[in-house]
């Protein structure tokens, strides 16, 4: 091999390998090619238990009746897809087993999947979305155009509840395509 062509094929060598991953761990948002959800996908919400449900005390934003925002975020899923050896039919009388029951998950995060979030009940901020002027819609904040799971599977948006006299008990649903729609809860007590 010459070596101008030898330096060169080095050169392409330490410039590949010296490529940085940007921003490793870092979930993207893309929803320009974002599809609803299938059949036998769920929705649940993160962070808030079982329940699905929040409950807060007001705290409103300095000359308002408006809570501060509050950020809400959920998983799109599916049923995990089993490896290929688990579908090899064979005798599994022979196969080595463990007292070590499966811990793998169940379930897969699905990315760039579009999603519809509203609110059925209780007193909101009444700032309209900026994507739409429906009332369905105000109250949450964050533009539809970003309403899609990021890279990781995580759907969020921020909402802004209204403080009142009384307690404010917010329903909001979340829908994607054939996925069983999910509903949360937030209690806003005085």
């Amino acid at each position: 091999m010459s070596k101008p062509i030898f330096i060169i094929l080095l050169g392409c060598f330490f410039v590949g390998c010296s490529a940085v991953v940007k921003s490793p761990g870092i979930c993207k948002l893309d929803c320009s090619g974002a599809m609803p959800a299938a059949a036998g996908s769920t929705i649940h919400f993160l962070g808030f238990g079982a329940a699905e449900k929040l409950t807060l005390a007001c705290q409103k934003k300095p000359g308002t009746n408006y809570y501060a925002r509050v950020p809400i975020q959920f998983m799109i899923e599916k049923p995990a897809t089993p490896l290929p050896a688990e579908q090899i039919p064979g005798d599994a009388e022979h196969l080595p087993t463990s007292d070590v029951g499966d811990t793998r998950d169940t379930t897969t995060a699905l990315a760039g999947i579009s999603f519809d979030i509203s609110v059925l009940g209780g007193s909101m901020a009444t700032i309209p979305n900026s994507s739409s002027a429906d009332d369905r819609y105000k109250g949450i904040v964050t533009d539809k155009k970003t309403w899609c799971t990021n890279s990781c599977g995580i759907g969020f948006v921020e909402i802004i509840p209204f403080c009142e006299a009384d307690v404010n008990d917010i329903s909001l649903l979340v829908q994607s395509g054939s996925a069983a729609a999910a509903k949360f809860n937030i209690t806003v007590n005085p």
